[in-house]
């Protein structure tokens, strides 16, 4: 019994169920589950030509401070959770620094996702 538990928790946790369930969660919540290829396709072709005139590397620091930004609020709110419900010191103390370094983080967060955004409108309005 005890066995089928662990192994339970392995492939709840492993990296592949855990990208997984990342991925089928994006597609539920953007309503990408009900595309057919096509939609896909034409979805992913409209995105490429609305960020074409922005470098790469913009994009991908905007993503990548975006989803940074975003994980850190999720396990602030995760960490709030378990440590009021459960009452775990160590998880209160966590969402504690995670609050600390979120609130620390947000003036550059901000200014590099306002310098993305901001040049894109700029592009825009040349045009």
């Amino acid at each position: 019994m005890f066995g089928t538990i662990l192994s339970m928790f392995i492939s709840a946790f492993s990296t592949k169920a855990a990208a997984n369930t990342a991925v089928d969660l994006v597609r539920k919540f953007s309503s990408l589950d009900g595309l057919t290829e096509e939609q896909k396709y034409k979805l992913s072709i409209e995105y490429i030509n609305a960020t074409k005139h922005q470098s790469p590397v913009r994009r991908f620091l905007a993503t990548l401070v975006g989803c940074l930004w975003a994980a850190c609020v999720v396990l602030w709110i995760i960490f709030c959770i378990l440590g009021n419900l459960f009452d775990i010191k160590g998880a209160i103390t966590t969402a504690g620094l995670m609050f600390t370094m979120v609130k620390e983080l947000a003036p550059y967060v901000s200014l590099i996702l306002t310098f993305y955004f901001t040049m894109s409108i700029l592009n825009r309005m040349k045009s």
